[in-house]
């Protein structure tokens, strides 16, 4: 159906063309209270064009390169879903670095290093829950968001150990099927459990645009320096 016809099941006199050439998908102005549902098609028109705006909304939210989440979805994670009060010590951030990118794409290509990350995106999909949220931040940084769903009394303890040991354990197979690649599978990782105390940003770091969910990102950024530092020298 063409937007002539679209137009004809709306009230003429309140459409108005869009003088933003750069914004085809806002083509009319409308009143909505003006709008009558009486007619053929309008509804199909109306949900039609919902639907499109909410896959456009969708596809904004997704990596490309992997299908994992995106940055633009930690920041509205951060900002419209987590709860300070309610995310305490119940909701755990992994993070996720892969080891050997740089070289990868200086010594053996780009195509080879986006790879390497899609290899990453899978491996951590498919040690997650279905639950948990996997994210692509950019570049060779993934995070990983996991709520207490089973209720442990113990999640902020017993998360950084289950998940370094589960990730830890299936990556062994993938570095020993991978011994004879020069820059074999290998990721480093990092695990922080929300902390309210810890993790409240101070008045300094608000006004920088820190919230309570990026200081736990930062904590499970260090420890995955620190992870990374470790498997360098051999430990």
């Amino acid at each position: 159906m063409t937007q002539d016809s679209e137009a004809s099941f709306l009230p003429n006199h309140n459409i108005k063309k869009s003088k933003n050439p750069k914004k085809p998908d806002s083509n009319y102005n409308i009143d909505p209270s003006e709008i009558d549902f009486s007619k053929p098609g309008v509804t199909d028109i109306i949900t039609a064009a919902a639907n499109e705006i909410k896959e456009k909304l969708d596809k904004s939210d997704i990596d490309e390169l992997t299908g994992c989440y995106n940055r633009n979805y930690y920041e509205k994670f951060k900002n419209e879903n987590f709860d300070s009060n309610r995310d305490d010590g119940k909701l755990g951030l992994v993070f996720v670095d892969v080891n050997n990118l740089k070289a990868i794409n200086d010594n053996l290509g780009h195509k080879a290093g986006d790879k390497r990350i899609q290899e990453v995106a899978i491996f951590l999909k498919s040690n997650f829950r279905k639950e948990d949220i996997v994210i692509r931040l950019g570049g060779d940084e993934f995070v990983v968001i996991c709520h207490n769903q089973d209720n442990d009394p113990n999640f902020r303890e017993n998360l950084p150990i289950k998940i370094t040991k589960r990730l830890k354990e299936k990556m062994k197979p993938k570095l020993e099927d991978n011994n004879s690649e020069v820059f074999p599978l290998s990721i480093a990782l990092g695990v922080a459990v929300y902390d309210k105390e810890l993790d409240t940003p101070s008045e300094d770091e608000k006004n920088e645009g820190i919230t309570p969910l990026d200081k736990v990102k930062i904590r499970a950024d260090n420890l995955m320096y620190e992870d990374k530092i470790a498997s360098k020298n051999g430990r």
